[in-house]
């Protein structure tokens, strides 16, 4: 396969739920199989409760299916939640000790084609990251995304599609604070009712005077 180097600074870390395999079968008229750390859905990544250095990892194995040289490309596109924490994530793409991509998510797109011989098979290692300087204004947010890679040879070209999705938790300082809010009525309630005996017991000595 082609090595091709991205070089970026950013380097992040997610909390992570374990997957089993489940492969993308091939046909007949398909071009790439694809298999690895997938759930039934194809979600590569379902991750929440991730937090600013958090990251998971997880594997994807693309075969070719076809019996000729074929090339296949990455793609993202965003699909529901906020851009904000979409264009905040990073994705890191290793091919044994080789660095394919390791820049920001949204722009997976710059990874260039990576070539299968026949009978080739590449095993990635992707980490999707959260850089741990983002601040607090990231947190409860959520994004849905899909990861299209697409196959081309002479035969014609091929979309499989993979879901990615995250959440990071709502802090505790973040979190409404009910206990204080209940002390704070409890507090205002007896005032007014100490406020309302003091004016009954101030009508009551005016009638008898």
């Amino acid at each position: 396969m082609k090595i091709l180097f991205i070089r970026s600074g950013i380097i992040g870390i997610v909390s992570l739920f374990l997957f089993y395999s489940y492969p993308i079968h091939a046909t007949a008229s398909n071009l790439i199989d694809i298999s690895g750390s997938l759930t039934k859905t194809n979600h590569l990544f379902s991750i929440e409760n991730i937090k600013p250095g958090d990251w998971a990892d997880r594997e994807l194995i693309i075969s070719n299916a076809s019996k000729e040289e074929t090339t296949y490309d990455f793609d993202i596109r965003f699909v529901n939640g906020s851009k904000k924490f979409f264009h905040a994530l990073t994705m890191e793409i290793r091919y044994g000790d080789a660095v394919l991509f390791h820049n920001k998510l949204h722009e997976l797109s710059d990874l260039p084609s990576q070539t299968l011989a026949v009978n080739g098979q590449d095993n990635l290692n992707m980490r999707l990251s959260i850089p741990k300087e983002l601040g607090n204004e990231y947190q409860g947010l959520s994004v849905d995304a899909e990861i299209i890679i697409t196959a081309k040879s002479k035969k014609g070209e091929q979309d499989s599609i993979l879901q990615l999705s995250t959440n990071s938790p709502i802090s505790a300082d973040k979190l409404p604070n009910t206990a204080s809010y209940i002390f704070n009525f409890l507090l205002i309630g007896s005032v007014l009712l100490l406020l309302g005996s003091c004016i009954i017991l101030l009508i009551k000595r005016k009638d008898f005077a």
